[in-house]
């Protein structure tokens, strides 16, 4: 029997998330925010040189705390961002638009949603994917205007969906509720090496036992002879499994027959040979450069009003000169270009919206190894840098400094380990973030613990006697960015005297750094990432034991124990939910092994006056609203893109 969600929850939760709607729609799919060290997102820590007595925070009074809200509010007025462009004329038939991706990073090239891990990879697949649900305002999945809809029954513990309208794949074949099957056993599979396999998935009864080879089947899951309807069972259910907990993307069996799981995430059909059901496919691909993505004549919802989409990697530093002279016609802006004299070309409008921003940024430290026998995060006994270096490195970085010097005060100081921007109320502000600058404080804390001893250079020793050297695993980026890192060794080695050393001796490709933190690599110790959250408010992807992304690969009993308190059944309460909340604060807060650094206004999109239905809202459930992520609404109103004439 269906369980009707009480109002008092449905309020709860109307308010609950800042997720993306690419991400809040997608059953879990949360992403790992785009690489905070590229100038497409804001990196999170500067140093300031100028200052060594720890009591500047960047322009607010000392000791009072950064009011980020009201930072986002004067940011908004100040440089006018629209949330929606509003084209008053007419569309033309089809067209082509052109998308530039202001980026230092190649195209990975993936498609397939079991196997994606990048928002960026997640905003293409928009393009050739159809979801089968959406999330409406209070972020739980919506039931009309959708391929299918979604009941559930708290007593069964117990997720079913229903396929209200027949859709085919772009070759034609009948999309079915199986193939939502066969990405639930590509996910589950002992070769499945992606981020998808986490708690979610774990919480699905019988998906433990195909991935240990007991049975061939996920109990779990039970089809119904038409294919249409799809019951998901779980272990432990709660509103926030129902808020997307579980996986929503179908994927084609039909066209994986006889590739094996190991072979996927290479395979061209992983790729350029992608089948999706969404409103466009793939017609061309130059490999890290470019895709070009047709009309998908068999989009269940009819045709896209664009005859085609060029979407482009470009050097984000030109993103000024090309929105200038209309090369694109939609462009991601850099935060430190959004200069007034940009701002102001009269071409192209500006689009942001901080509330659909639910990116946080972190500095982290290795604490462990990832075990792919256990697909888990084996934590070290003894953690190579000690608590009180880690809080001192984290203490002595400026991101609030970083925001008004390099990036136009657009990047704040994030002001929680959790969701900044909805459920203000959530946040406990006594709690310790140590992002607040203090190099004072952190100079005390290394005296204090034994660091106090120099080497013939000027840097601190380890307590024994022994040189203290921190590996630093840092990405390139901008010229602002690159500026802003070098910035922040300054401070750690000349004024908090830690001797901190880029990995490699460089900063590195943002794709290397990746892969240096995914595979293991052990010749780092500390480094920047970003985690963008989904519909789901339990920290799974970034934090969990069992998630590869739990980039710091820690985990404790204090630790899990905060975590699982998320899948309790007491969730159903909100005063437990807020408890969970605070506890789970206080569990970050205390192992000191990720500090929050900074949010910000992102994306920034420079659209040219020819587009039209082009928007940073959030989605309403329904899929009309002609958002970013849905691009078969977009459209153009002239032949040729409009020049700036300042």
């Amino acid at each position: 029997m269906e369980k009707r969600m009480n109002k008092k929850l449905m309020l709860m939760f109307m308010t609950l998330f800042a997720a993306l709607v690419v991400l809040a729609a997608c059953g879990g799919d949360n992403e790992p925010g785009d690489d905070p060290s590229t100038d497409e997102t804001p990196t999170e820590a500067v140093a300031d040189n100028d200052d060594d007595n720890g009591d500047d925070n960047g322009g607010a009074d000392a000791g009072e705390p950064f009011d980020a809200f009201a930072a986002i509010d004067e940011a908004l007025e100040r440089t006018g961002f629209q949330i929606a462009f509003e084209n008053p004329n007419e569309m033309i038939e089809g067209g082509t638009l052109r998308y530039g991706f202001g980026s230092t990073v190649p195209l990975s090239g993936i498609f397939e949603g079991v196997f994606t891990s990048t928002t960026t990879e997640t905003d293409l697949r928009t393009f050739t994917h159809d979801l089968l649900l959406f999330a409406g305002e209070d972020f739980f999945p919506s039931n009309t205007n959708s391929l299918a809809s979604a009941t559930y029954d708290r007593e069964s513990q117990t997720v079913t969906i229903t396929k209200n309208i027949e859709s085919v794949w772009a070759d034609g074949v009948p999309l079915t509720l199986d193939d939502l099957v066969f990405a639930y056993e590509v996910i589950s599979h002992p070769d499945y090496t992606g981020a998808r396999w986490d708690d979610n998935m774990r919480n699905v009864v019988g998906t433990q036992a195909f991935r240990d080879g007991e049975v061939d089947y996920i109990a779990g899951l039970t089809l119904s002879e038409d294919k249409m309807e799809l019951t998901i069972e779980f272990y432990n259910f709660t509103p926030f499994t129902y808020a997307f907990a579980f996986w929503n993307i179908p994927m084609p069996r039909h066209h994986w027959e006889g590739i094996e799981v190991a072979d996927m995430p290479e395979h061209p059909r992983a790729r350029f040979e992608v089948l999706g059901n969404g409103p466009f496919k793939i017609d061309g691909y130059v490999p890290g450069e470019s895709v070009r993505f047709v009309r998908n004549e068999n989009f269940w919802r009819g045709h896209a009003q664009l005859d085609e989409v060029i979407f482009e990697v470009v050097d984000p530093m030109i993103a000024p000169d090309v929105a200038r002279s209309g090369r694109f016609d939609v462009i991601n802006f850099p935060q430190s270009l959004s200069t007034e004299a940009n701002l102001a070309m009269d071409n192209v409008t500006f689009l942001g919206n901080p509330w659909n921003n639910n990116n946080n940024f972190w500095l982290g430290f290795r604490m462990g190894d990832w075990s792919d026998d256990e697909s888990r995060v084996i934590t070290w006994d003894e953690p190579r840098l000690s608590e009180d270096v880690r809080v001192a490195l984290a203490l002595a970085v400026n991101h609030l400094g970083a925001a008004n010097a390099f990036f136009n005060g657009v990047s704040f100081p994030s002001p929680s380990t959790y969701w900044p921007l909805r459920r203000v109320d959530w946040i406990d502000r006594s709690i310790p973030l140590r992002n607040d600058f203090n190099l004072e404080l952190a100079n005390q804390i290394l005296d204090d613990a034994g660091y106090d001893q120099r080497d013939s250079d000027g840097f601190r020793l380890n307590p024994d006697g022994t040189p203290l050297v921190v590996i630093y695993l840092a990405a390139t980026g901008s010229e602002a960015n690159i500026n802003n890192r070098h910035l922040e060794l300054d401070n750690w080695r000349y004024e908090l005297g830690v001797d901190v050393q880029l990995y490699d001796g460089r900063l590195v490709d943002a794709t290397v750094q990746a892969e240096a933190i995914r595979y293991n690599t052990s010749e780092f110790d500390m480094f920047t990432f970003g985690v963008m959250f989904g519909a789901n408010p339990a920290p799974i992807f970034c934090c969990s034991a069992y998630s590869r992304h739990n980039n710091t690969r820690y985990s404790s009993p204090e630790w899990q124990y905060a975590f699982d308190r998320f899948f309790d059944d007491r969730m159903w309460d909100e005063d437990f939910v807020l408890e969970t909340v605070q506890i789970w604060q206080e569990a970050v807060a205390d192992a000191n092994v990720m500090f929050p650094t900074n949010m910000s206004i992102n994306p920034i999109m420079a659209v040219n006056n020819r587009v039209a239905n082009f928007s940073l809202a959030h989605n309403d459930g329904d899929n009309e609203i002609p958002g970013l992520w849905n691009p078969w609404l977009w459209g153009l109103t002239a032949d040729d893109t409009y020049v700036a004439t300042n």
